[in-house]
């Protein structure tokens, strides 16, 4: 019996290749999303904790616990002014963050839409494979049959003629 041939399994092995290829990216990316999410959550905790400590230190100002003398006013001023730009550096960290935290979201979305476009390609070149490999079997079959209606038409011939001249 003849083996089935696909012939364009040279082609869907290359669309194999691909969709693996996209799915390790994939994951590659997520990864990559993952971590990006973690350093946001950092940096906005970091954000909080600055923001406490500025209140803290305004509080302090106002309430004037720390007592009169200017010399201690004034450290306590550049110390807020401080605060204050630690606390505007972290609140630009935590938007950019922000920002590569999308960025990376839509690189993950486009990944994913990339695999799903080749596991559908994939699909489709299995399907047709199936049915071609089905028709390929259903006339291997037919020819069989034919052989062996042909074998046994021969054969009843064989014996008829021998049966005739004895």
């Amino acid at each position: 019996m003849t083996r089935f041939q696909y012939r364009l399994q040279p082609l869907l092995d290359l669309k194999l290749e691909r969709r693996d290829a996209l799915e390790r990216a994939l994951a590659a990316l997520r990864r990559e999303l993952a971590a990006e999410e973690a350093a946001l959550v950092d940096l906005q905790k970091a954000r909080e904790a600055l923001k406490a400590r500025f209140v803290e230190a305004l509080r302090a100002r106002l309430s004037g616990e720390l007592g009169a003398p200017g010399r201690n006013i004034d450290l306590q001023t550049q110390y807020l002014r401080g605060l204050t730009a630690d606390l505007e550096t972290a609140v630009g960290a935590v938007a950019a963050q922000r920002f590569r935290v999308a960025e990376c979201q839509n690189r993950v979305n486009e990944a994913l839409q990339q695999l799903t476009q080749a596991v559908h390609e994939v699909e489709v070149l299995n399907k047709h494979r199936e049915r071609l490999e089905k028709g390929f079997l259903r006339i291997e079959e037919r020819k069989e049959a034919l052989e062996q209606d042909e074998m046994g038409s021969i054969m009843f011939n064989h014996r008829s003629r021998h049966e005739g001249s004895q």
